[in-house]
């Protein structure tokens, strides 16, 4: 919420925002989501500046580097600890 409300200025904008991510849960936002675009673009500017920190290099306009990514999980108990670790994974980052 601290990096969305860097961009957003308005007060309505951010409860419906907040609103949309309780709906979500912990899981996230569904792809294809309205808010899916700026969530997106909020986390992968972030992405960019550690990578560029850590000197990661641009060709044109162009990260070496991936700009998206999907993780299926198909939802089975005995693969719930994948799911934890992919996540835990992912907030080292």
């Amino acid at each position: 919420m601290e990096e969305i409300a860097k961009r957003i200025n308005d007060k309505d904008i951010m409860c419906m925002i907040k609103l949309i991510l309780k709906i979500g849960g912990k899981r996230g936002i569904a792809h294809g989501s309205p808010l899916s675009p700026l969530l997106s673009n909020i986390y992968l500017n972030e992405i960019d500046k550690m990578e560029k920190a850590k000197g990661m290099t641009k060709e044109g306009n162009v990260w070496n580097m991936p700009d998206d990514l999907v993780i299926l999980i198909r939802e089975y108990p005995k693969r719930k600890w994948l799911e934890r670790e992919v996540y835990r994974r992912l907030e080292e980052e």
